[in-house]
């Protein structure tokens, strides 16, 4: 299992808990690094996928880039849902997956996205 150091207290956590902070932990560059990211993802789908014609809509590509975006972004959050370690080390790993596998269906589901 994967631990984090608290950098205030010292104190580790397993990897998935952040749960434990002692104080400000700066999360927003990655998080915007990451949306830039995604952000340029749905804009070179909308490249290769959308005949130039249709990028004249509002804001280029219009819905299908937004649509695009949101998408890869339900992406993003089921594949870190589905990449957080077992916490147990007996029986109930099997809980925790079949948990799992749950979740991710279902945010699957609400959301349009297929696998």
């Amino acid at each position: 299992m994967n631990y984090i150091k608290c950098p205030k207290c010292g104190r580790e956590e397993p990897a998935f808990d952040y749960a434990h902070v002692c104080g400000p932990i700066e999360v927003k560059p990655k998080m915007n690094e990451r949306i830039k990211l995604l952000k340029h993802q749905a804009s070179l789908w909308c490249d290769e996928n959308i005949p130039e014609q249709f990028s004249e809509e509002i804001n280029g590509y219009g819905s299908a880039w937004e649509d695009k975006f949101a998408e890869l972004i339900v992406r993003e959050c089921v594949d870190i849902v589905s990449k957080v370690p077992n916490s147990y080390r007996d029986y109930r790993n099997q809980i925790e997956d079949a948990m799992r596998a749950d979740c991710l269906q279902a945010i699957q589901i609400h959301f349009g996205v297929k696998e």
